[in-house]
């Protein structure tokens, strides 16, 4: 029996009813071949009816939390779409869409009476349509529409935020310094800080995964307000959290530690300060100024101590302050401190000794000054400096020599000096003590060579007592030899002296000399004969004079003060300790060079000190086989200095100009004695008669 199911009310065929009866006697032979063609008690398989849509039912609410009068859809608030079943349905067709008339839609298709869509990012929020049909084996019509609302960002489906509390007051953002509670479905949070509370502009404004967050970078101090915004899987915002107030306010200040207030450092200070948390830099202000409005130097430094590369004046109050700087926050001022810098150390003037009376060529000299760059030097014939023939200029060294000869005969007679020291930015220092000397141009008295003028090294005054120079000089010398000028006549150039006496005493009155001797030479030391043991660290003055004789006496002048014409006393200090450590084995000569030639004089002898040795024999000969002896002398120190010149012909007339040769042995002690050194030789050639007939 052949069974018709009743048309479906939506899909009727008004149009068969206005055809012609051909047409609808085509239908009724279909029907015919049909009943002949299906067995008896078979319904034949036409899957026209529609599907009823289940759920979620008309005009539902879908959250993912299942908000009161809502329907639970976790987690993003896409419900399972369900529909009765169709007999002989193999396949349905279900589609969505936003607008009634499903002109743009979303469809999918299932041999299923269930459906959960799993592209999550093909549905919004808001009002959706759906409908089913039969899709296969013949397709149907659809069913009636359904709608429903998802919300998946509703008001009960929103991070509940934990820490900080409202209104808090924050000085770092420490972890976790930002968290919430999780939200159902969220795929990711938007974290968002701004100044204002309507979040048209963002201070940060970042995507995480976690439901915690902290901010690399500080921000500055001040007011700001946070929420968090969930993502879901396709990156659509959900309802934001609640807005809170915190209050960034870091204020962590410094501490200053040096220059101390009201101090008055020697030196451009370096400025010191504490550490402080969380600091990423310092800001350092120093001026002239105590509201810091003007002349206002400004430092950045991730460090706590910083020194201008520039000095600074002297006499000018300055005043400095710290702060901290974390990321954008930055701290109040530390107090504020003054200082005055006053780089008052002088040097000391050292030659010509003051008031010396027969100053020839001045060498002037000087004690450095910590912190120097450069000294002036003044020159003058009247105290206050201004005298027509003043004289000054600029040099980097402690010692100076006048350029021009003709300024120091317009300088003749009593004549004034001092020096000021300037920093590296051209400041300058204090002056020293004024000294006098009478510049006497045609005075025979000697010109002293070595040991230099002795002054103790890295010793100021206070309150610079600990001030120290580095590198520094110690003059300290190993061994009592001494050395100066041959005294010539200004007009002629001609040896004024045949000999000169010099005098050691550690009382600069030469009271009672610790040491003398009388030589034609121009360098003294002494020999066994004529000991001399100076103490270590005790200062000793020298003095020359020259002598009309070898031990004959003193020449002397009646000008500008009457008497002998000794040279400056200059101070001095010895400490053997000081020399090349001694080695074994024969004595290695040092100086003079093998064949060095000298002009009318005989030169210092120097070699190294030898283990053990108890004294020194040096032989000079006219020979290298040492037949001919000319000197043959012992010394206590590894040096010997000649008292009689082998060839002069001026003062003394000898002639004995042509080659020497010399050695040396220690002696050790008990009638022992190394081998001797090695030979070496020397010239003495005679000078060319020629006079300097102008100065």
């Amino acid at each position: 029996m052949i069974s018709f199911r009743k048309a479906n009310s939506h899909a009727p065929l008004p149009h068969l009813r206005h055809r012609g009866s051909r047409f609808v006697h085509f239908i009724l032979r279909g029907i015919l071949f049909l009943a002949l063609v299906v067995p008896a008690g078979i319904q034949p398989a036409w899957a026209v009816d529609t599907p009823t849509l289940l759920t979620p039912a008309n005009f539902s609410t879908v959250t993912a939390t299942g908000a009161s009068g809502t329907l639970a859809a976790p987690p993003v608030a896409i419900p399972e779409f369900t529909w009765s079943a169709v007999a002989g349905a193999t396949s349905y067709r279900i589609q969505f869409s936003q607008d009634i008339g499903f002109t743009t839609k979303i469809e999918f298709t299932t041999p299923h009476t269930r459906f959960i869509p799993t592209n999550v990012g093909q549905f919004s929020d808001g009002l959706w349509y759906w409908r089913v049909r039969v899709d296969a084996p013949t397709a149907g019509f659809y069913s009636e529409p359904f709608a429903f609302t998802k919300q998946w960002a509703s008001d009960d489906n929103i991070p509940i935020l934990q820490s900080p509390v409202a209104n808090a007051v924050l000085d770092f953002f420490n972890a976790p310094a930002f968290s919430w509670t999780p939200v159902v479905g969220a795929a990711s949070y938007r974290f968002q800080v701004s100044l204002n509370t309507d979040f048209t502009t963002f201070v940060i404004n970042i995507q995480t995964l976690y439901t915690t967050y902290q901010p690399p970078n500080k921000v500055g101090n001040g007011e700001y307000y946070w929420r968090v915004v969930p993502l879901d899987p396709a990156g659509r915002e959900g309802k934001p959290s609640e807005t809170r107030r915190f209050i960034m306010r870091y204020n962590y200040v410094p501490e200053l530690l040096e220059p101390a207030d009201d101090s008055t450092p020697t030196f451009t200070p370096t400025f010191r300060w504490k550490a402080v948390r969380g600091a990423e830099k310092y800001e350092l202000q120093y001026s002239t100024d105590p509201s810091f409005n003007t002349a206002v130097t400004t430092i950045e430094t991730r460090n706590t101590t910083y020194t201008p590369p520039a000095a600074m004046p002297n006499d000018v109050n300055f005043y400095w302050r710290v702060r901290a700087k974390s990321g954008a926050s930055i701290s109040d001022w530390s107090e504020a401190r003054s200082f005055i810098k006053k780089w008052y150390i002088l040097p000391v003037l050292l030659t010509p000794t003051n008031n010396y009376q027969y100053t020839r060529f001045p060498v002037f000299s000087w004690t450095p000054v910590p912190g120097a760059a450069k000294y002036k030097i003044e020159i003058d014939k009247q105290l206050d400096f201004k005298d027509a023939d003043y004289y000054y200029d600029f040099t980097a060294n402690t010692t100076y020599i006048l350029p021009n000869p003709i300024k120091a005969i317009l300088l003749s007679g009593t004549t004034y000096w001092r020096v000021t020291p300037y920093d590296g930015n051209n400041n300058a220092g204090k002056h020293s003590e004024t000294y006098s000397f009478e510049w006497i141009p045609s005075s025979n008295a000697p010109l002293q060579i070595y040991p230099l003028y002795y002054y103790p090294p890295n010793s100021f005054p206070p309150p610079d007592t600990a001030v120290a120079v580095q590198p520094y000089e110690d003059r300290t010398v190993p061994y009592p030899i001494f050395m100066w000028h041959r005294v010539t006549d200004i007009s002629t150039g001609a040896t004024v002296a045949p000999a000169y006496r010099i005098q050691v005493d550690d009382d600069p009155l030469f009271w009672s000399v610790d040491w003398q001797t009388d030589t034609e030479n121009v360098v003294a030391a002494p020999t066994s004969s004529n000991p001399f043991n100076p103490v270590p660290n005790r200062d000793y003055y020298w003095r020359v004079c020259p002598l009309d004789a070898l031990g004959g006496n003193c020449l002397t002048t009646s000008t500008p003060v009457a008497g002998p014409l000794w040279s400056q006393k200059w101070k001095t200090r010895f400490e053997t300790s000081r020399a090349l450590a001694p080695a074994s084995g024969a004595p290695q000569l040092f100086r003079p060079l093998d064949a060095y030639e000298f002009v009318e004089m005989i030169p210092l002898f120097e070699w190294r000190a030898v283990q053990n040795a108890t004294s020194y024999r040096i032989q000079i000969s006219r020979n290298a086989e040492f037949t001919e002896i000319v000197d043959d002398a012992q010394v206590p120190y590894p040096a010997y200095a000649p008292t009689r010149v082998l060839a002069q012909r001026e003062q003394h007339n000898r002639l004995d100009f042509g080659t020497y040769y010399w050695r040396v042995q220690a002696n050790l002690g008990g009638g022992s004695s190394t081998a001797w050194s090695e030979t070496r030789r020397f010239q003495v050639a005679a000078q060319r008669d020629c006079r300097k007939t102008n100065f």
